[in-house]
């Protein structure tokens, strides 16, 4: 124990550190996923389920107003039950929402599928950003960059993933499905790891003041 204690020291390592990096990647990465695979078959689901572009536009604007929204729950959710089960909540929020967007029945269903969609991405983006402030602070230094590079791969895979589908000629619902699929994958891979106390001063601030 006298040990491992000096050589964690000296590599520079905090506890919990690194996993919960991992996470975060992870659930940037999948709310990526999560934003395009809904934009990107905006006009599929327009398509298959004969909306209006009026109706298709009010809709649009209701994601985002619901995401304004979503962000208020977030941030009770996180202050009750923590970032991580918030981020795993919302994770699953958002595959079925986007289930019920390819397989819904009719247009109003297909409306509310959307409004539920920015409730659960407005959840998530407050538990990550929570989660994320915390890491940061852990590092003693940006990884936000990191972060948000996630975010755009899992944009970018998704989209590929979208485009494939139409590819294949599958039917809206099914590459939403798969995708929804990544989200439940995701959500089931999220762990929480202990961070050291965020009033343990960093190595950095430490060497500065030495200098």
């Amino acid at each position: 124990m006298s040990v491992s204690a000096p050589s964690r020291a000296k590599s520079g390592r905090r506890p919990g550190r690194a996993g919960a990096r991992r996470v975060a990647t992870l659930a940037f990465a999948a709310q990526g996923v999560s934003v395009a695979a809904v934009y990107t078959t905006v006009p599929a689901v327009t398509e298959h389920q004969g909306l209006s572009p009026l109706l298709t536009t009010t809709t649009l604007v209701a994601v985002a107003l619901a995401a304004g929204f979503g962000s208020f729950l977030g941030l009770a959710a996180v202050r009750v039950a923590g970032p991580v089960a918030t981020m795993r909540g919302a994770l699953l929020t958002a595959a079925v929402a986007l289930t019920l967007i390819g397989q819904a029945p009719c247009p109003q269903t297909a409306v509310c599928a959307y409004v539920l969609f920015g409730v659960a991405v407005g959840g998530l983006d407050v538990g990550i950003n929570t989660r994320a402030a915390a890491i940061e602070r852990a590092y003693g230094r940006s990884v936000f960059g990191s972060f948000y590079t996630a975010w755009s791969v899992g944009g970018v895979l998704a989209a590929l993933l979208t485009a494939g589908a139409a590819r294949l000629d599958w039917p809206v619902g099914d590459g939403l499905a798969v995708q929804a699929g990544i989200l439940l994958l995701v959500a089931c891979c999220l762990r929480t790891h202990e961070l050291p106390s965020s009033q343990e001063p960093s190595a950095q601030p430490a060497l500065g003041r030495r200098l």
